[in-house]
């Protein structure tokens, strides 16, 4: 069998090369990685996956993870470019396919003799020793070669190079002389900032201390000729050593200031030290910029992002391209926070527009005109420029902008020049870095089971979301659930009062388990872990963990690996039950010996560090009023309440840093504002908020693979119901890189848009804690959170939304949550109002009357979701007949446009995406039989009827052929129930489909149905606006 990548022949070579094309307009409108069904523009999500799969293992785009690809810079340029700059592209395509075996044998082939295609593919797969059955993939490889213009197809039938391309390859040679005999000749003009394709700029890292002002300062006293010492420069001016250092640097940089073991000033410097007027100054400023590499290229850099109407050039665009472009990842916050501000108040000193510190969501930025940044956007996009000369410094007869105007006037080759908007290969490169490896952590525990701790006998498997809300009632084992997993630690060691008294003692010699924890990797993370591996790992590869009694611990790998010969994932698991308050102050002393480790993370959310205190009262001023500015949008993005300002004082006298803060009550008033308070003087709920938030944002800080797993129990206890929201929201998001479990009893702590997120814990009779996933199965008294929360039978409760949505039973609860939060979050798309109201499922079509009869008396806006069978056409008629208080209008029967009856909430979905959850929660169900679960095949005959597995499926009653699927199965004896009936797992399906909604592993078009249903539910539900 060859390992040479195919594609797959039932697809049409102009399949591959228009999923190609998409690929490369949905990138260069997101300028970011594209995951496959955004690419799906022209063709179905299916189509583009597969072709977009093959160009990725042929190298011509990238894999920044399983489904998200980057487009390389030559076939971005293949289909955005024209002319010269087509043709370079084609070029380098070609020279990137030589690397393809099956790509240069065919080449090969060609320049050897006359073949029909045909003839062509079974030559080639004999020469490259690949299988009979994949010449029909040859054949569609070499129809995608002819379609990038390599190859050309004779009216004879006849397989050969592309005339064009051949032309160039007997050409190259000329073309480089003739480039080398044009270089006295003008060039258009391309003032789009791009970098040249060939350029792969390496700066350094740019200054990180000093100003325009205070570095004239330096460079009026070396004015006065010969060469200073630091300590020289340190006493004429009121700076301190360590300024003094920062300045000479920056002047060095920027090409005024000499530095050896002494300082002294170049021509240039002493040019601008006798310069009368800021205009002169202005100039040498710009020259500086121009000439400083690392200054040019960043700016340079930044300009691609920018549209060419803006007014302003903001510090977030810049810091974007110091970590991406330029790969300067591992400097600090405050390291590359000072650097940006030096860079942009150098930009102020060249006349571009005024420097404005941040305030608010206000960024530090540069204001300008149009025309000033375009101006700036010229200086930056010279590229004649190379090193800088002393001799190249403007005089009095020749100003920058003539000097300038005469640089872009030389040449540069327009094959060079890029589109303005494209992102350099360094940019593509850098920015696969910085996305997250999927919607949530980058490790995440998938299952979990406790055994033999405390009350809790055997849990059995336990799914976990980024997400999971424990709820029961007090005393559940809620606690003793967070504490086993936070057990798994290498720090936790087990004591006797761990173990649990149902466990077999007698086995105390051998090994007794505690916690098992179960990861899911997919390719990206196999190829992060097992490098050397990778091509005989399926994936998503499974590996399991389990600590014992005696701290040992065993893994097991579900693939061909050693578990003892590689490394195993090991989250890092920190566990809260209680947090440290924000203290009012802390000296220096305090916060070096790590006293006041909230106050610390403060600081570091705001970029301070201890030596900033020690700076010079300008820069410290500075450094403290944009910490101020970062906190408090982090602070005031995640509480609703309030508009806080926050305010950092220095004590020098004590070395001591004093915190206050202020209520902002109306942000628009700069004089409706309460008085400075500190934090002691807050409430208890505003303190525990405040405190809480910001240690959680400095644990969630981290970066790379080993991502942490956050343990909260009853977090929020001091908080009034607006609060617990904020911090809902505040959990959401930090679930998307980290992983929380947290317990609770309040019902403002569950989010009733994810049901599948909560598990319920009970203290069951004789049988310890248990954990349900099926919360609708728990007794009364676990699930009260979780009824006040849908406002389930509470009458005037203030929990209950004023719409409510009424849908049948838990199944249809699970799946309409999951839906509208895909459709939300993944396509921007709400169709009937998803986040003001609540789902409430009822038991049944025939229990919605009384329901709605209740909410009608109540005022509340609702609507009805029922399936179309004969159950739900028989509640709508009893409306119909005999309850007029409810209007029939607000009731949908769910329909599709090939069916408008006997639809129920399993036909809503394509069939391949139902059965494959139903395959898999039956091989799970049935796993501990001796017989083997025989998986459901789908097979479309024709977009509106399928088979599956031999039973005809027309579109309606999915519910009821799988039933008859079940019922011939080997297993069927052991699937019926108490009546001798079998009956569809319909809730599990519906948690799993829910689930792989919420990691958006799901194509838009496997749910189109529900596009039509929302618009419906949202008509029902403003009947009365």
């Amino acid at each position: 069998m060859s390992e040479i990548p195919l594609p797959l022949d039932r697809f049409s070579s102009e399949a591959y090369l228009a999923a190609l094309e998409d690929l490369v307009t949905r990138y260069a409108e997101e300028k970011e990685p594209v995951h496959y069904k955004k690419a799906a523009i022209n063709q179905s999500g299916t189509t583009t996956s597969s072709c977009l799969k093959f160009f990725s293992d042929v190298e011509l785009i990238e894999a920044e993870k399983a489904g998200v690809y980057v487009p390389s810079k030559p076939v971005l340029n293949y289909f955005r470019k024209v002319g010269k700059s087509k043709k370079s592209a084609q070029e380098r395509i070609e020279e990137s396919l030589q690397k393809y075996s099956l790509f240069s044998e065919v080449m090969f082939l060609v320049g050897t003799g006359d073949f029909t295609r045909e003839d062509l593919s079974k030559k080639a797969a004999g020469q490259l020793d690949i299988d009979k059955e994949n010449i029909p993939s040859i054949s569609t490889a070499i129809g995608i070669f002819e379609n990038f213009g390599f190859l050309e197809t004779s009216d004879e039938g006849l397989i050969r190079r592309s005339s064009v391309i051949a032309e160039q390859s007997g050409t190259d040679q000329l073309e480089k002389d003739s480039k080398a005999d044009s270089k006295n000749e003008p060039a258009q003009q391309d003032l789009s900032g791009d970098f040249p394709a060939d350029e792969s700029p390496e700066i350094e890292f740019p200054p990180t201390r000093g100003s325009p002002e205070d570095l004239v300062t330096i460079i009026n006293v070396l004015s006065g000729g010969g060469t200073y010492s630091t300590e020289e420069i340190t006493e004429e001016v009121e700076f301190s050593k360590r300024k003094v250092q920062g300045l000479t640097q920056y002047g060095a940089a920027l090409g005024f200031v000499k530095e050896d073991e002494s300082h002294q000033l170049t021509d240039s410097g002493f040019e601008l030290s006798f310069c009368s007027d800021d205009s002169q100054r202005e100039r040498w400023f710009r020259t500086a910029i121009r000439e400083y590499n690392s200054y040019r290229h960043i700016l340079r850099a930044s300009f691609e992002s920018l549209d060419k109407d803006v007014d302003a050039l903001e510090s977030p665009t810049i810091e974007k391209e110091l970590r991406t472009t330029f790969g300067f990842t591992d400097n600090t916050q405050d390291t590359v926070r000072t650097a940006i501000n030096t860079l942009l108040q150098t930009v102020e000193a060249a006349g571009f527009g005024e420097y404005r510190v941040g305030r608010g969501s206000n960024p530090t930025r540069i204001e300008s005109s149009t025309e000033e940044l375009q101006s700036l956007r010229d200086l930056v996009t010279d590229d004649t420029i190379s090193e800088r000369k002393d001799s190249q410094s403007p005089t009095s007869n020749q100003s920058e902008d003539t000097k300038t105007d005469q640089s872009l006037d030389q040449d540069t080759s327009q094959s060079e020049k890029e589109d303005a908007g494209e992102s350099s290969e360094q940019d593509i490169e850098a920015n696969k870095t910085t996305q997250s490896i999927s919607r949530g952590p980058a490790i995440r525990i998938s299952e979990i089971r406790i055994q033999n701790f405390r009350n809790i006998r055997d849990t059995g498997y336990i799914e976990l979301e980024n997400v999971t809300t424990l709820i029961g009632k007090n005393e559940s084992g809620k606690t003793s659930t967070l504490e086993a997993i936070s057990s798994f630690s290498p720090d936790y060691h087990y004591s006797e009062r761990d173990l649990s008294t149902s466990a077999n003692t007698s086995e105390r010699d051998s090994k007794i388990p505690i916690i098992t924890l179960r990861f899911e990797l997919e390719r990206l993370l196999v190829d992060e872990f097992y490098p050397a591996l990778t091509d005989t790992i399926e994936t998503p590869l499974t590996i399991t963990r389990t600590k014992y009694f005696d701290n040992s611990y065993e893994a097991e790998i579900d693939g061909p690996v050693d578990a003892e010969e590689v490394e195993l994932p090991t989250p890092n698991i920190l566990y809260y039950d209680s947090y440290s308050h924000l203290s009012d102050s802390a000296t220096i002393e305090q916060l070096e010996n790590g006293e006041r480790p909230t106050f610390s993370n403060l600081l570091d959310l705001g970029g301070l560090s201890v030596d900033t205190f020690e700076e010079s009262s300008l820069s410290r001023y500075n450094a403290v009023e944009q910490a101020e500015n970062r906190i408090e949008d982090q602070i005031n993005n995640s509480w609703s309440q309030k508009s806080l300002n926050i305010n950092i004082n220095w004590n020098s006298s004590e070395e001591k840093i004093d915190l206050l803060i202020q209520d902002q009550l109306n942000p628009d008033s700069a004089t409706d504002e309460r008085p400075l308070t500190y934090p002691s003087q807050r409430s208890a709920g505003f303190q525990w908020f405040l405190s809480f938030y910001i240690n959680l944002l400095a644990e969630s800080s981290s970066s790379g693979l080993e991502s942490k797993v956050l343990l909260l129990d009853d977090p929020g206890v001091y908080l009034h119901p607006e609060g617990k929201r904020d911090w809902l929201e505040s959990v959401n998001e930090i679930g998307m890189n980290e992983q929380v479990v947290f317990s609770s009893h309040s019902p403002y702590l569950i989010d009733k848009r994810y049901p599948s997120r909560i598990r319920a814990v009970e203290d069951t009779p004789g049988g310890g804690t248990k954990i349900r996933e099926d919360i609708f199965q728990s007794d009364s008294h676990t699930l009260e959170p979780l009824r006040n929360a849908l406002g389930v039978d509470l009458g005037s409760s203030p929990f209950i939304s004023r719409r409510q949505l009424l849908v049948e039973g838990p199944t249809e609860y699970y799946i309409v949550a999951a839906v509208a939060n895909y459709f939300e979050q993944e396509l921007d798309r709400d169709l009937f109002g998803w986040q003001e109201l609540s789902v409430m499922p009822v038991r049944g079509a025939s229990n919605v009357i009384g329901q709605a009869s209740w909410l009608d008396s109540e005022g509340i806006d609702y609507a009805i979701m029922l399936d179309s069978d004969q159950e739900g056409r028989d509640a709508l008629d009893r409306i119909e007949t005999h309850n007029p208080d409810i209007d029939s209008d607000r009731v949908v029967l769910l329909e599709k446009p090939s069916n408008s009856q006997d639809v129920v909430t399993e036909d809503m979905f394509d069939p391949e995406l139902y059965v494959s959850e139903f395959n898999a929660e039956y091989e799970e169900f049935t796993s501990e039989l001796d017989e083997d679960f025989e998986p459901a095949q789908v097979e479309e005959v024709d977009g509106l009827r399928w088979e599956i597995s031999g039973i005809e499926y027309d579109g309606s009653r999915l519910d009821e052929v799988l039933v008859e699927y079940l019922e011939n199965s080997d297993l069927s004896d052991y699937l019926e129930n108490s009546r001798g009936e079998i009956e569809i797992r319909k809730r599990q399906i519906a948690e799993r489909i829910a689930s792989r909604l919420n990691r958006s592993d799901v194509d838009e078009d496997q749910l189109e149905p529900f596009n039509r249903l929302f618009a419906n539910l949202g008509s029902a539900m403003d009947i009365d606006s």
